[in-house]
């Protein structure tokens, strides 16, 4: 049975921005939004996707600064695995560069976004558009 609307994970560990982005996302785009909070909790998740127990998110939106890693390294975990390697994933962060954004290309990200030039509205059109 088709999923009725799409699910995406939220990587963010600041609760005001993955509210905000939550609650755009799931009012204007009409996506199921989880919100993992840490590493850990990402990690944890992906673990469950590799043994099949749960199913994989449409899309992966990732911050960079997280408690325990940083988001490149979970980045680099998710192309590592079979499971996990095709899903469509968005570094959201507020911090710009050639170099972050280089390394995220060869990582094959679908997108690379600034938390503070970035509404819900325009996420979610953004999410939209990558998930057609």
């Amino acid at each position: 049975m088709p999923k009725l609307n799409k699910v995406i994970y939220l990587v963010e560990d600041d609760a005001a921005i993955a509210d905000v982005y939550k609650t755009g996302l799931e009012a204007i785009g009409k996506f199921n939004v989880e919100v993992l909070v840490s590493c850990f909790e990402t990690r944890k998740r992906i673990e469950k996707i590799v043994a099949g127990e749960i199913e994989k998110p449409d899309l992966v939106l990732l911050d960079l600064l997280l408690p325990e890693c940083n988001g490149m390294q979970l980045l680099r975990e998710l192309r590592s695995k079979e499971e996990t390697k095709d899903i469509p994933l968005i570094i959201l962060t507020n911090y710009g560069g050639d170099e972050l954004k280089k390394m995220g290309e060869k990582l094959d990200i679908a997108d690379y976004i600034i938390k503070t030039e970035t509404t819900p509205t325009k996420l979610a059109g953004i999410v939209k558009n990558r998930l057609k």
